[in-house]
């Protein structure tokens, strides 16, 4: 009888071992299937195919990720192998004492990307799914390069960190790691040395993403088309947050950099921020269904900011060579209702714009002006090709000119040793520096 008891015993033990990966695999496809919908719906990424064929130790499953809007896909293959210890190692996992729902080998690939047609490997993710059906994934991509669509090229050092799931609130978040990022397009380049990201995202009651990221890196260096002037900045913080009250939205961006240099303008010290409060959370939905190049309606606009009455405001300080700048802007919509009509919403406009900068400041953005009106003054042209030798006098008087008509316009005012701008409208009624403004008079 005790035999009989041991072998049914026995038995037994044999057909939870044998059904328990099969059962752990559903599981694990069931936790796949979540996160799959979760990407298609919070971000600008589709999910344009999904297949997963489980097997009872093992599963495959193949998913293709493309930008919303654009040309660019990511192939992901998914090697899965079940729980709660996996046939690549069942005694190590045993022998730790920890056991799993799966675990998954994620191999990725650029499909035909490259300039020769090729798939371009990207590299692998390695996703443990717990018991409790959280989940870890190290992400691993080695440094490459790739040819996009449109004459654009990318290039990456190598990527690293982690991310992790949880099912309960369906929240990702993470630490990734790069240790450069290069973008050109004809004239056009962005450049990021090593880099960091920090993240916790989830959905909002209607899918939208919600969260915090932080961005930090040690350079960043952008040029921009049809001019030859770079920009470049050091020990770069950016700080972005969306939070989700009833019906409505706020964004908040942040962020410091410690140096920077633009065409004969040296910052350090800069601090600054930006938010958007009381955006239309239906509105804001619709349009996060967009392609990433697709037109935005005009009215889908209007509604967003007026519907529930939104605001703004934003600030910058930093050092310049020659003094402080410092720049504020708030502007709130109050009782514009529900309107998309551009008229009712600029009566409904109450705010104020106010910059304090140096003289330096003011010296550049006149010579700018100069320079674009007069260009072959300035600069020569094909019938003159060297600049006139008295160019610099020239210039010189050109933009003591140039400001001194502002401050005649009561466009700038003097304080201290700098200027300020100061605008500020109230239910439709603009002014500048403290005096009425017509908004026609610009058409003229």
């Amino acid at each position: 009888m005790k035999r009989l008891l041991l072998s049914i015993l026995l038995l037994g033990l044999i057909a939870v071992a044998a059904v328990t990966p099969y059962l752990f695999g559903m599981e694990a496809e069931r936790i796949f299937g979540q996160q799959m919908s979760l990407i298609d719906s919070s971000n600008k990424i589709s999910v344009v195919d999904s297949r997963f064929q489980r097997g009872w130790f093992s599963s495959a499953a193949e998913t293709t990720l493309t930008l919303r809007g654009r040309d660019i896909s990511v192939i992901a293959e998914h090697s899965i192998e079940h729980g709660p210890f996996p046939i690549s190692n069942p005694l190590g996992y045993l022998a730790s004492l920890r056991p799993l729902q799966a675990l998954i080998n994620t191999a990725l690939t650029l499909p035909g990307i490259r300039a020769s047609g090729k798939d371009q490997p990207l590299g692998t993710l390695i996703t443990t799914i717990n018991i409790d059906g959280t989940t870890e994934t190290l992400v691993d991509i080695p440094a490459a390069d790739a040819q996009l669509a449109e004459a654009a090229t990318v290039a990456w050092e190598s990527i690293h960190g982690t991310i992790e799931f949880e099912p309960a609130d369906a929240s990702w978040q993470g630490v990734i790691e790069m240790g450069g990022f290069d973008w050109a397009q004809r004239e056009s380049s962005v450049n990021l040395g090593e880099s960091k990201l920090t993240f916790r995202t989830f959905p909002g009651r209607t899918g939208l993403a919600m969260g915090q990221s932080t961005l930090t890196t040690d350079t960043l260096t952008a040029r921009m088309p049809d001019s030859d002037h770079r920009f470049e900045s050091s020990n770069v913080t950016i700080d972005s947050t969306a939070t989700e009250q009833g019906r409505t939205v706020e964004y908040k961006l942040a962020g410091s950099f410690s140096s920077a240099l633009l065409p004969d303008l040296e910052l350090s010290d800069a601090i600054w921020h930006f938010s958007a409060q009381n955006l239309d959370l239906d509105t804001l939905t619709e349009l996060n269904k967009l392609g990433v190049d697709s037109a935005v309606p005009l009215n889908k606009m209007l509604t967003l900011v007026s519907k529930r009455s939104a605001g703004m405001d934003s600030g910058l300080t930093m050092q310049t060579e020659s003094g402080p700048f410092a720049a504020t802007a708030r502007l709130r919509l109050t009782g514009s209702g529900n309107t998309s009509n551009p008229l009712a919403l600029i009566g409904a406009l109450d705010g104020d714009i106010v910059l304090d900068f140096p003289a330096a400041i003011a010296e550049m953005a006149a010579r700018v002006a100069v320079e674009r009106e007069l260009p072959d003054r300035v600069n020569g042209s094909p019938e003159q090709p060297n600049p006139p030798q008295d160019n610099a006098r020239f210039m010189a008087d050109a933009v003591s000119a140039r400001i001194q008509s502002w401050l005649d316009g009561n466009l700038l005012t003097r304080v201290g040793d700098g200027y300020r701008f100061n605008a500020s409208v109230r239910g439709g009624s603009f002014s500048i520096n403290g005096k009425p403004f017509n908004l026609l008079s610009l058409l003229r």
